[in-house]
């Protein structure tokens, strides 16, 4: 929140000076240093009283700037209209921080398509079938989907399996780890990855 709030009003400040200096000053003052200074010198008792000033001032932004078209289009603003949406609840103009926003939420201003996952953590994965037969020389990516942190594996199966079919090497078995499976799929033998048993054609 505080990341996204230090890059709005630096817009702010480079686009429009006056209306700047028309915050009120500690506010500004609040997002004067750096990135990586950001918060550094406030203690871990202090955080939680910290991330709710944080909100207030992000729900104070984001209502201060609705109808000033210069900056409610900018992807800086944007962005904090997102993320006051996904963390936050606002109740008869009071600021609460949701205690638990799953892991679709915006994890960096930066990269606003990133999500989160509780094991892997921020960012994305790919979820790779390959090809292990004994008889094969080499074995080969067959298929690769790449998807954002907060998406179950369970998801994967069908579509990789949609994109063998389309390329025409759908196998006959495919061996998967445990958390490809489901109440609906539970005979999965475990195994680190989608990986296919197909047999590679025989070069002439």
């Amino acid at each position: 929140m505080g990341v996204a709030i230090k890059r709005f009003l630096t817009q702010v400040r480079r686009h429009g000076l006056r209306d700047y200096e028309g915050l009120p000053e500690e506010l500004r003052k609040r997002y004067e240093p750096s990135t990586g200074r950001l918060f550094a010198d406030t203690c871990k008792d202090e955080r939680s009283r910290l991330r709710q000033q944080v909100a207030e001032d992000l729900y104070w932004l984001v209502e201060r700037f609705a109808d000033h078209g210069k900056f409610a289009e900018r992807p800086t603003y944007k962005i904090m209209a997102r993320i006051l949406e996904q963390q936050c609840e606002v109740v008869t103009d009071a600021v609460v921080v949701r205690p638990k926003t799953g892991g679709d939420v915006v994890q960096n201003p930066s990269d606003p398509d990133a999500t989160y996952d509780g094991k892997k953590g921020p960012g994305y994965q790919v979820q790779v079938c390959e090809t292990c037969s004994d008889e094969n020389s080499v074995q080969l990516i067959t298929s690769a989907r790449v998807e954002t942190a907060v998406e179950s594996d369970q998801n994967a199966v069908a579509p990789i399996l949609e994109d063998l079919e389309r390329k025409g090497c759908l196998p006959a078995r495919i061996d998967a780890d445990g958390g490809y499976g489901s109440d609906a799929k539970p005979a999965w033998p475990r195994r680190r990855a989608l990986t296919s048993r197909a047999r590679l054609p025989r070069q002439a």
